[in-house]
């Protein structure tokens, strides 16, 4: 039987990993982002076949959550075609990002360029 110092340790060194692992994307949403929806075309559709969206939801929501504990973040499997991130912002406004057949790699990078579009984009005035 392990001492208690090598339980210690070993536990310490998971949650070094599980925190190393949540860190690796550090993306933050802007805070006019009301909810985000991960729309999973079902298993029965070519787009399904893909695995970029499936390895998204599995590697990087996570991630996403990690970094913006305050965002909603909603994953729905439909019988659609196609997968697709909304995004959408306390204004009503809504962003589509198809993501069918794009690797995990390349959704990442869609949304970090639509953080930064919504950064830079004046706020409306709400008189």
């Amino acid at each position: 039987m392990a001492n208690l110092g090598t339980q210690v340790l070993k536990s310490i060194s998971k949650q070094n990993r599980t925190y190393e692992y949540l860190s690796k994307w550090p993306v933050k949403l802007p805070k006019k982002v009301k909810v985000i929806k991960l729309f999973l075309a079902s298993s029965d559709t070519p787009a399904h076949k893909h695995p970029g969206a499936k390895f998204f939801l599995i590697e990087c929501i996570p991630q996403l959550k990690f970094s913006n504990p305050d965002n909603k973040i909603n994953v729905l499997v439909e019988d659609r075609k196609k997968s697709n991130i909304n995004i959408e912002m306390e204004s009503g406004e809504s962003h589509l990002i198809h993501i069918s057949f794009l690797s995990r790699d390349d959704i990442k990078l869609k949304i970090e360029e639509l953080c930064q579009q919504l950064e830079q984009k004046p706020q409306p005035s709400l008189d």
